[in-house]
């Protein structure tokens, strides 16, 4: 996969699909969720032959641009997740 593809996500697409899983997990432990989450993002990478450090920083510059141009998507998951995931 190109990275450039990664830096041009449908951010509404990505929220949806975040909202999906997250209701789908928000009754288990943060433990469950945090390790859930890193597995399928490691397979992810491997394979679609992503390294999982360049798309960490994809993320990363992707939601602070995000939040940076106030979209909505990225802080609408950033308030679901500050109120709906219990701790």
């Amino acid at each position: 996969m190109r990275l450039d593809r990664l830096y041009s996500v449908n951010l509404q697409r990505v929220r949806r699909m975040v909202m999906s899983w997250l209701t789908k997990g928000q009754d288990h432990q943060p433990e469950t969720l945090v390790t859930s989450s890193a597995i399928t993002f490691l397979a992810l990478c491997e394979r679609f032959g992503v390294s999982p450090r360049r798309a960490l920083e994809v993320a990363d510059r992707v939601m602070r641009d995000s939040l940076h141009r106030q979209q909505a998507e990225i802080k609408a998951l950033q308030l679901y997740l500050r109120h709906e995931l219990r701790d």
